[in-house]
């Protein structure tokens, strides 16, 4: 008597156990992709940000420089200006003191107007504070040159570079690094060598390749 030939029978449970795999295996390769998505975007985030923390120290490390030469200018220029004017009156003074007391051997009379003149003249000679204020000005064009010397170019930290220019009393520095993330920096010096700030913007350029971006990796 010929065996009959066996078959196999796949029952609910093993179908719900294949099921339940497949389902499984999908959900780990989208775990996956999406771990990879997170930190490429995490890690783009992160360059910015440190590419906008170099270009914030470059700024301030500039505008430090730049702070620097105009106290060094509004200062030299004060200090020359005053010793000039006091420098001049010493010797007006001096002058007026010797025809003074060339006076007073003539008689005593005359030696007196003479010496009462002597001291009218020493402080008619001494500049006022207002005189004094007018005379030190500082020199704007001179403190501008002594800003252009400070000006940062080309690079100037890790990975930023920095372009410069000054029209007049204004200044204008860009810094900007590789990632596209840029920093333009505006101010415009006062006449007694300050200055004010115009612009701080940060601005972004999207210059990378797409593959560098891309979030999702298929295979």
């Amino acid at each position: 008597m010929a065996r009959e030939k066996g078959s196999v029978r796949i029952g609910p449970v093993s179908v719900f156990a294949l099921v339940v795999i497949l389902g499984l295996a999908v959900l780990a390769v989208l775990s996956a992709a999406t771990a990879h998505a997170s930190y490429t975007e995490a890690q783009a985030q992160a360059d910015f940000t440190r590419s906008a923390y170099v270009n914030d120290a470059a700024a301030a490390q500039a505008l430090a420089d730049i702070d620097a030469a105009l106290a060094k200018a509004a200062s030299a220029r004060e200090v020359t200006t005053v010793d000039a004017e006091w420098g001049d009156a010493d010797a007006t003074a001096a002058m007026s003191a010797e025809n003074a007391e060339a006076e007073n051997d003539s008689g005593s009379t005359r030696g007196e107007q003479g010496a009462a003149n002597a001291e009218q003249d020493a402080e008619s000679a001494a500049p006022s504070a207002s005189e004094a204020s007018a005379v030190s000005a500082p020199d704007l064009d001179a403190a501008m040159e002594a800003v252009s010397a400070v000006l940062p170019q080309g690079q100037v930290a890790d990975g930023c570079t920095a372009e410069s220019s000054v029209n007049g009393a204004s200044v204008r520095m860009t810094f900007s690094t590789e990632d596209g993330r840029t920093l333009d920096v505006e101010l415009t010096v006062r006449d007694d060598l300050t200055y004010s700030l115009e612009r701080w913007a940060v601005t972004t350029a999207w210059n990378q390749e797409p593959e560098e971006t891309k979030l999702w990796q298929s295979s």
